[in-house]
This record gives C-alpha cells, sequence and structure tokens, in this order.
C-alpha cells in the first residue's frame, strides 16, 4: 500500500509543472489563448521561476559589467589636445628660463651625478624633494584640466602623467647643455616618483581623500631675493594622511588631524655657510591642521574649490608641528 502511495505522490509531483504551464495557457475570459505555445525548455523555466518565485540557485558565473575602453594611442592623443595650450605655455617658459645658459654657457650633452641626500650635494637633497613635488604638482593639473574639459575620467591620469613626464624631461635635455648642470638621473627619478604618486592617487579609489604630497613654505624677502637655493631653506616636504578620508573619523573632530612624513635641510645655502650656521637634514613624523576641513565636502563657488584644491599641495605655515 505504501509503495503504491509513494507512486502515485511521484506521479503527481512529477505532472505539477505540466499542469501549471497548463493553466498559463488556457484561455483567457475574452476566449483567447495566452501566447505560451511553443515554449521551449528555457522559456518554460523562466515561466516556473517567475510563478515559483527567484531562483534560489543562480548560475555560479554572473554576467560580466561592459568592459572599460582600454587606453589606447587615440586617447591619449584627443586628451593631449585638450591642454595643447597649456603645454605649449610650460614648454616655452622651460625654453625661455634656460635659453641664456644654454646659449652662452652652454657645451656639448653630457651627463652629471648630482647625487641624493648626502652632505656632498649642494642642497643636501631638497633640490629632489622639489623635483618630485614639482612633477607631483603638474601631473595632477593637467589631470584635473583634461577631465574637466573633456569629460573622461578614465585615462586622464595617465594623459597627464606622460605629459608631465615629457615636459619634464625636455628641461633635464636643455640642462644636459649647459655646462653648469648636466643631465641628472637622479632629477628623472624623482620626476618618475612624483608622476607615479600622482598617478596612483587618482587611480586608486578614495587615495585621493587620504593622501597628499605638500610643501610648507615659509617665504623671507630682502637680500636672498627668490634664489631656489635660499627659498629651499625654508621649506618642507611630507606626505600627509588626513582623517578627514576615512569614513569613520569622517564626520567626527578628528578630520580635523593630519598625520605627516617628511624631509627638510638646512644650512647648505652660500647665505648660511657665510654666517656659520650648521648643516642639518631631517626625516621627520609629526601631526597637522587639516584646514580643508573646514571648507565643504563639496564646496560648489569656484574661489572655494580653488583654495580648496590648493591646500592639496601647499600647507600653510604654522599649522604643522614636527
Amino acid at each position: 500500500m505504501k509503495t503504491m502511495f509513494l507512486s502515485l505522490a511521484l506521479v503527481a509531483l512529477s505532472s505539477a509543472p505540466a499542469c501549471a504551464l497548463e493553466s498559463l495557457s488556457a484561455p483567457n475570459s475574452a476566449g483567447s489563448e495566452a501566447v505560451t505555445e511553443g515554449v521551449d525548455a528555457e522559456g518554460a523555466e523562466a515561466l516556473m521561476v517567475s510563478v515559483e518565485g527567484p531562483d534560489m540557485n543562480p548560475p555560479e558565473t554572473l554576467p560580466s559589467p561592459p568592459p572599460v575602453e582600454p587606453y589606447r594611442l587615440t586617447t591619449f592623443s584627443r586628451q593631449a589636445k585638450s591642454v595643447r595650450w597649456e603645454i605649449l605655455a610650460a614648454g616655452a617658459a622651460m625654453t625661455a628660463t634656460r635659453l641664456k645658459d644654454v646659449t652662452t654657457g652652454g657645451s656639448g650633452f653630457h651627463f652629471k651625478n648630482e647625487g641624493w641626500f648626502g652632505k656632498s650635494t649642494y642642497s643636501l637633497g631638497m633640490d629632489k624633494m622639489h623635483h618630485a613635488w614639482k612633477t607631483y604638482l603638474i601631473t595632477d593639473v593637467m589631470e584635473s584640466i583634461i577631465r574637466r574639459r573633456t569629460g573622461e575620467k578614465a585615462g586622464a591620469a595617465k594623459t597627464g602623467a606622460i605629459l608631465s613626464l615629457g615636459l619634464l624631461t625636455y628641461g633635464e635635455i636643455l640642462d644636459g647643455f649647459t655646462a653648469r648642470t648636466g643631465f641628472s638621473n637622479q632629477d628623472m627619478t624623482v620626476h618618475l616618483a612624483g608622476a607615479g604618486l600622482s598617478l596612483l592617487r587618482n587611480t586608486v579609489p578614495g587615495l585621493r581623500d587620504k593622501l597628499d604630497f605638500r610643501m610648507e613654505f615659509k617665504p623671507t624677502f630682502g637680500a636672498e631675493g627668490l634664489h631656489l637655493v635660499d627659498q629651499l631653506e625654508k621649506r618642507k616636504y611630507f606626505l600627509s594622511a588626513q582623517l578627514s578620508g576615512f569614513k569613520g573619523t569622517r564626520d567626527t573632530p578628528w578630520r580635523f588631524v593630519e598625520l605627516h612624513m617628511g624631509y627638510y635641510a638646512r644650512g647648505f645655502s652660500d647665505r648660511a655657510k657665510l654666517a656659520g650656521e650648521p648643516q642639518k637634514r631631517r626625516i621627520f613624523v609629526g601631526l597637522g591642521f587639516n584646514v580643508q576641513a573646514l571648507f565643504s565636502r563639496h564646496p560648489k563657488s569656484r574661489i572655494e574649490r580653488y583654495a580648496k584644491g590648493a591646500l592639496d599641495y601647499v600647507q600653510i605655515p604654522y599649522t604643522l608641528v614636527n
């Protein structure tokens, strides 16, 4: 008896889907039959899913999102055209500032080993920090202009990095024809580091809100003028980690706190040497006040956007302790 009941149950279960399909294909109140004739196996399965509820056993592989357009030469060309006048102006400025050295103090193209951060270098490595920061700044600016003018976020960071490295390589080549300088492999290395940091910051999601590469500058005027080697003694270069960029501290008073790590050197200029000031090199860690946190998270006015954006690269004096 049990065997007979079990057989009947199995037959009923096996015929349930067919009954469900028949009920769906039954004539409606108007006497017309719903369009279910010729339903194949996949269509029948889809109908069963819609009737019985969602499929609790989805396929192992879900459809992948449409691929992002790969970065090609045409991408670079299109984006580079959007900043062609800025590139020409920067190239002209580099040529003008080096023209006298190349024409009156010129020489055949040559390399010069400038060293890194040793005491025998003319600025104790501060010029290398300046080159890295300058490349980082130019790359970021190029990326921002390209993104705003083309509306293309993808590839803008790569194009900006390529263009900034091209400009600074051109400047380094001009230095190679100058007797007092020369093409410096050390300079090119830090140029690559600065462009790479900008590229990383603009391609890793969320990193731009968390990390900055900044320069603190306490200018002095008068007899020192604006000679770079003198002004470098008034600067500090450092990485800044902003707690405002992290979800857990974004809406708390901790958003005003920054963690700093950087480098500065003193006592290497001619003025400092004549004054008998000792040379010193310092790697430092410290805390800073996040001035950007005083602004709106998404500023609307252009002045506010520019002011907040400038603080990605410059630290207001006396707002850090190290």
